[in-house]
This record gives structure tokens, C-alpha cells and sequence, in this order.
């Protein structure tokens, strides 16, 4: 593992954190995400604290073979180097990959637009409303493309926001 790179380490981190707490991703701002930090790292952003994350999601990681300290450096939650220019560099890295890492989730949960979510919501209005096939699929589409024109290039929206411009579209023909 010493000679790992940033890049590998935050990988298998970001795995990790699927396994561990799926939908993480979404939970991250990325324009505060620094590795270095304690708060605005991604342990920090979901659970409060670093080191309060590290307990939730490294606690059973622990197996005599590996010690916490070890753990940290190979899910690229901390910096392997010891000197301090390096450190700063992997830092730099770790924080590059873990964000790249985020926006392809993020991408692949927009690409993927036929959630659970957005069906039954679907299905919901369909029914209350005794709308035809016909309106339903012309209001989901007029809400995706309005979605996909607000998101900006770096950020994905995710099937909770298409869900709610839904039924707020509907409340405006309501009202």
C-alpha cells in the first residue's frame, strides 16, 4: 500500500462508502470538500466530525491484520506522506479524485431516470389526476429538459428534485 496512489486509495474509499452509506454522494458539497479538513472532508460532511465518521464507517474495518491508522491512509481519507509538501500534494489529489468520484455517481443517478422515485410519483399524479398517458408523458418531459437546462455543467440533479418540480408544476396548474 505504500507506494499506492491518491487516486487508487480514494477509489476504493468511495466503494467503501457506497457499501457503507449509500447515496453519500449526494450529502457532499463539493465546492467546501478539502480532505485535509476535518469537517469539510467527506467524513466530516456526512457525519459532523471526522473522527466520528471514521468510527461509523471504519469501526468494523478492524481486524487485528489492519489498525485503524492503516485504514484511513488505504480509503484515501488521509494522506500517506509524511512531509509536508507531499502531504499538501496528496491532499490536493485525494480531494480531485473523491470529488471526480462523486460527479460520476452523480451522473450515472441522472442518466438513470426511472427510479423508484419517480415512477410511484408518477403513478401517483396519473391516478389522481385521470390523466391519459399522453399528458403525463408531456409534463414529465417539459419538467426533465426544464431540469436538465437548470442544472449546472458540474452537478447532477437527482430523482427527488424531478419528484418535487412534478408535483410543484402541478400545484401551479392547480392554482
Amino acid at each position: 500500500m505504500k507506494h499506492e496512489n491518491p487516486e487508487i486509495r480514494a477509489r476504493r474509499g468511495a466503494r467503501l462508502m457506497d457499501g457503507k452509506r449509500p447515496g453519500w454522494h449526494r450529502r457532499i458539497i463539493l465546492d467546501r470538500l478539502f480532505m485535509d479538513s476535518c469537517y469539510q472532508c467527506i467524513l466530516g460532511q456526512i457525519y459532523g466530525r471526522y473522527d466520528r465518521g471514521l468510527a461509523r464507517v471504519l469501526g468494523g474495518e478492524n481486524n487485528g491484520l489492519d489498525d485503524m491508522a492503516v485504514n484511513e491512509i488505504r480509503y484515501g481519507f488521509i494522506s500517506l506522506n509524511s512531509e509536508m509538501f507531499d502531504r499538501v500534494h496528496d491532499y490536493r489529489i485525494l480531494t480531485a479524485t473523491w470529488k471526480a468520484e462523486i460527479l460520476k455517481r452523480r451522473e450515472r443517478e441522472t442518466m438513470n431516470l426511472t427510479p423508484h422515485t419517480v415512477a410511484d410519483t408518477i403513478r401517483e399524479i396519473q391516478a389522481e389526476r385521470e390523466w391519459d398517458d399522453a399528458k403525463l408523458l408531456e409534463l414529465l418531459l417539459q419538467v426533465i429538459v426544464e431540469k436538465l437546462d437548470q442544472a449546472p455543467e458540474d452537478k447532477a440533479f437527482d430523482s427527488e428534485a424531478i419528484c418535487r418540480t412534478l408535483i410543484d408544476t402541478l400545484d401551479e396548474m392547480d392554482s
